[in-house]
């Protein structure tokens, strides 16, 4: 399969992995990391995720692994695709699952779970998020789904300072302070974010509600 896949043939190197795969030991640890690399690489992803569990099974998983069942189950089988997130989180601390994992959570509509999943992490987990807006938008919808309205405005905020830029984020933030009836806080935003309603299609239903609420239906 090395020698196929060397001279640029990784389709003949792919059929004969999966030929082989028939009889190959579970325990093949190298043969079952090649099946699952050369397989997500051709998007062959049903064999490449069967690969990789294969190596959960083992207690040789990696990284990459939970990766791809991540992705591949986000859309097919949405708590498996948690149960990948948790486990990728538990053993590497790596963001990118505790993303995938409170996606997954809120896709299933875990909130209590997602609260204290947020309440329990340490320092040095908040450390790796705490640049990252996305991260706290999501934690922004968490508190605000399980009742802890000013931590989700406070969140909210925190991504709107990591990303100005982003309408999407600006715009959740303008529709948490008016749920709250902040109304004066929420016009000041629009003031100064509300020139770019015009040209970012995501901010325009939420600055036109904060003129709405003030009564300028001109500007609304």
């Amino acid at each position: 399969a090395s020698l196929w896949y060397g001279i640029g043939q990784p389709d003949k190197a792919w059929q004969l992995l999966l030929q082989a795969s028939t009889s190959m030991q579970p325990s093949e640890t190298a043969f079952w990391e090649t099946l699952s690399d050369l397989g997500w690489a051709l998007d062959h992803r049903e064999q490449a995720v069967h690969a990789s569990e294969i190596l959960l099974k083992e207690g040789k998983v990696r990284s990459a692994d939970y990766q791809r069942m991540i992705d591949y189950y986000r859309q097919r089988d949405k708590q498996r695709a948690f149960e990948a997130a948790k486990a990728g989180w538990q053993q590497f601390q790596q963001p990118l699952f505790l993303y995938g994992l409170l996606e997954a959570g809120m896709a299933l509509e875990r909130w209590p779970a997602l609260r204290r999943l947020l309440d329990q992490l340490t320092p040095q987990d908040r450390l790796q998020m705490q640049e990252n807006a996305y991260f706290w938008s999501l934690a922004a919808q968490i508190y605000r789904q399980t009742g802890a309205f000013e931590q989700g405005l406070q969140a909210s905020w925190q991504a709107v300072r990591r990303d100005p830029a982003n309408g999407s984020i600006v715009a959740g933030h303008l529709w948490l302070l008016l749920e709250q009836g902040k109304t004066g806080d929420a016009l000041q935003m629009a003031e100064t974010w509300g020139t770019r309603a015009w040209r970012d299609s995501s901010l325009t239903d939420a600055v036109g509600a904060v003129y709405a609420a003030v009564g300028d239906s001109k500007r609304a």
